[in-house]
């Protein structure tokens, strides 16, 4: 969680991952946990995913932290339907986690948090892999995207700030429509080539310095935010 900053500048999104597969061979998913079903206890704030609780994932900047929800969480911060980042059931099973996608105005350098994991296996060089996301819109977001991210790396992708994960090679989905439903899940998905070796998959907004946020008309100048 990116604490004391603006609330009307946030932009929330809950992500669903379900599969990263090879075009090929689709029975083969080789994304671990996907569904945010599996944990070492149920989430308690907002740590969850800082601490090593949620299997598999973890954060690869040292200063953003995305968080974990599922229906067991203990605190109201982090259970589901209704939690810190609005109202919004799991797309699949009982969890999903949120992340800060986008902070307009003056803010600080860690304006948008990743989330990322180790693939089953490296993705084999020149064979194309499709990968399925859902994502909500938070309800106290006040802007919105038309673009979220995906990156595979052969390392282990630890950083310091947001903008070194700009340098990455990454696909970013531009689909011209801001993604703006808070109701229900948007389906997101690409096709990727493996260079080969690729070994470590992230999420998040890669554009985060640029003109793919846009304030929602609809909302008030400041919103409730708990």
């Amino acid at each position: 969680m990116i604490r004391n900053l603006p609330i009307q500048s946030r932009i929330i999104y809950s992500v669903f991952v379900g599969l990263i597969y090879s075009i090929i061979s689709p029975a083969q998913n080789l994304l671990p946990n996907g569904d945010f079903e599996n944990y070492r206890s149920c989430p308690g704030g907002m740590e969850t995913i800082q601490y090593g609780l949620l299997i598999d994932w973890f954060q690869p900047v040292t200063d953003c932290t995305p968080d974990y929800f599922n229906v067991c969480g203990t605190a109201r911060s982090s259970t589901i339907p209704d939690n810190t980042m609005g109202f919004q059931n799991a797309s699949s099973g009982k969890g999903y986690i949120g992340l800060w996608a986008y902070l307009a105005g003056p803010v600080p350098s860690y304006t948008s948090e990743f989330i990322a994991c180790q693939l089953k296996s490296p993705l084999e060089i020149g064979k194309t892999y499709k990968i399925k996301m859902n994502i909500s819109l938070g309800n106290y977001s006040m802007y919105s995207l038309n673009g979220l991210g995906i990156a595979f790396t052969s390392f282990y992708p630890q950083f310091e700030t947001p903008a070194l994960l700009k340098i990455l090679p990454h696909q970013q989905n531009m689909t011209g429509n801001q993604l703006t439903d808070t109701a229900t899940w948007m389906p997101i998905e690409f096709d990727y080539t493996a260079n080969g070796a690729e070994n470590y998959f992230v999420i998040g907004n890669f554009n985060w310095i640029g003109n793919n946020g846009k304030k929602l008309p609809y909302k008030p100048d400041h919103v409730p935010f708990w």
